[in-house]
């Protein structure tokens, strides 16, 4: 035998033995993934269809975005119930102000505690009368 028809069946072999390994790569089953979702195979599929009418898939291509955010217009409209009053998101935002958590105008991030913490009191203690005086009605 000449050494290329050699190297051929070498070759072969290797490959028949790769093929009959990928044929149960756990025989014993000791690495399987043993999955216990706790729904069924219905529920599953009732949830898929229940996203495809509402477009909450995935929309093709890399954007992250729904169905429903790429065209809004083929979904019906979603309700949206506030979850706050009024008057507690009021509430809510002169307790900020006072605290000094509101954030200052540019690109810093930085809360007006941060940038300008003489202002204001410790958490635990009454914000300064001076900061407050036009900002309760």
């Amino acid at each position: 035998m000449n050494r290329t028809s050699s190297l051929f069946f070498a070759g072969l072999l290797s490959l028949g033995a790769i093929a009959a390994h990928a044929e149960s790569p756990d025989p014993s089953g000791q690495f399987a993934a043993h999955v216990n979702s706790g729904i069924s195979r219905a529920q599953v599929q009732a949830q898929l269809q229940q996203a495809q009418r509402s477009g909450d898939m995935l929309a093709a291509g890399d954007s992250g975005l729904t169905e429903a955010q790429v065209n809004p217009f083929a979904y019906p409209a979603r309700t949206v119930v506030a979850s706050k009053s009024r008057e507690q998101v009021r509430a809510e935002t002169l307790q900020a102000v006072r605290n000094g958590d509101v954030l200052l105008a540019g690109e810093l991030g930085l809360t007006e505690r941060q940038a300008f913490p003489q202002s204001f009191a410790p958490h635990n203690q009454a914000a300064p009368v001076r900061y407050l005086a036009g900002l309760q009605h």
